[in-house]
């Protein structure tokens, strides 16, 4: 029989925060069957919460969605499995920038043509949008306590990395028998961007040299300056007077030659292509024991 205590969920915690920075990863993953990405994304609609059986019960297209992913993951051994519906908890994660995650514990039963024996499922999974990559790692880890009270870690933690779209990447799954307490926990992050890339308008400034030509010129120009000037402060007889105005000249003809041969600028606007990146981090537990 199932474990009433698993429908009470009121306890049950997630935290959500966006990581300040990008975690490089391998380009490679586990993924399943399209069916079952299918099933991953229909759960992922539920939004971030917590979820037990009765918030469940009139949703057939979302129980026969984790019963598909229920059969793809839980199904270690060549079993038939089925979900006992009237167990099933998730706790759905959102990372704000693409991929979804969740936590799930399902109540299943395992028929190995020999007996039928219940088993209680854990597993954890990440989804992304359709048209969206996104790169990253996830841990998961299952505790459990047993009757007698002990603690005992039933899975070390499994991280998996990889880059994924439109797809969903799971964990190995970890299972107790229905007698067991259990906590799952789940942590991720890493970064997520759109395949459609986006378009944005980038203001280069372009140099044009002045030619030779007009250095030429300019330069006629300056000398013709300077040796008025000069005729200039001759004529007025090399005064005090005369030599500020000689100066005043010079500096001014100089000053216009420098103007004439520096390169012209002007901005040139273009369009250019890119793909932006955001970060992301999530984390999430399943606490029955609180929710006790």
């Amino acid at each position: 029989m199932p474990i009433p205590h698993l429908v009470r969920v009121a306890a049950a915690t997630a935290t959500l925060a966006v990581a300040a920075t990008a975690l490089a990863m391998p380009a490679s993953a586990s993924t399943e069957s399209t069916v079952s990405a299918a099933a991953a994304r229909a759960v992922a609609d539920l939004g971030p919460g917590t979820f037990s059986t009765a918030d469940l019960a009139a949703e057939d297209d979302l129980i026969d969605s984790m019963e598909a992913l229920a059969d793809q993951t839980c199904n270690v051994s060549g079993q038939s499995v089925s979900l006992n519906s009237d167990v099933v908890l998730l706790n759905v994660l959102d990372s704000g920038a693409g991929p979804v995650a969740a936590l799930v514990s399902a109540d299943i039963n395992l028929d190995d043509d020999q007996s039928v024996y219940e088993r209680t499922c854990n597993f954890a999974f990440l989804v992304s949008e359709q048209s969206t990559t996104f790169d990253g790692s996830y841990s998961f880890a299952v505790t459990s306590d047993v009757p007698d009270g002990q603690s005992s870690s039933l899975d070390p933690l499994k991280t998996v990395t990889g880059s994924l779209n439109g797809e969903y990447v799971v964990s190995t799954p970890t299972f107790t028998t229905v007698t067991e307490f259990a906590d799952a926990s789940l942590t991720s992050s890493g970064s997520t961007s759109k395949l459609t890339p986006a378009q944005r308008t980038v203001r280069d400034v372009v140099t044009t040299p002045k030619s030779a030509q007009a250095k030429k010129a300019a330069k006629k120009k300056y000398d013709k300056a300077v040796k008025t000037a000069k005729k200039t402060f001759k004529k007025a007889g090399k005064t005090k007077k005369a030599k500020k105005v000689l100066a005043r000249k010079t500096a001014a003809a100089k000053k216009a030659y420098a103007r004439a041969i520096a390169p012209t600028s002007r901005a040139v606007d273009r369009v250019e292509t890119y793909t932006a990146r955001t970060p992301w981090s999530m984390s999430g537990t399943l606490d029955y024991r609180d929710a006790v």
